[in-house]
């Protein structure tokens, strides 16, 4: 299957529950154990693309509920007593 340039791809704002799994946990787990990840990390539903909460500092990946997708556009830092302002993008080939 080739790469689809990011300029070609399609986005749109989510609705639905996130997951904000541990950046390491997610490094040395992967997609075999992603109900494990999903089981041990914050959850959030997100209503029009826009997520607003206070997490604990650290590296996170948001993940849906349906797909396991550990990439940098989807991975944010949060810094203690700072707000994030952040873009995440998760894209997923739902069709080819």
């Amino acid at each position: 299957m080739p790469i689809i340039d990011e300029s070609d791809r399609d986005y749109e704002k989510y609705d639905g529950r996130v997951y904000l799994v541990n950046k390491v946990a997610a490094d040395s787990l992967g997609k075999s154990g992603f109900i494990l990840l999903k089981q041990g990390s914050t959850s959030l539903v997100i209503r029009n693309g826009k997520l607003s909460a206070e997490l604990p500092a650290g590296t996170f990946v948001v993940m849906t509920e349906e797909y396991f997708v550990n990439e940098p556009s989807n991975t944010v830092t949060i810094t203690d007593n700072q707000v994030t302002d952040q873009d995440v993008k998760i894209w997923v080939c739902t069709s080819y």
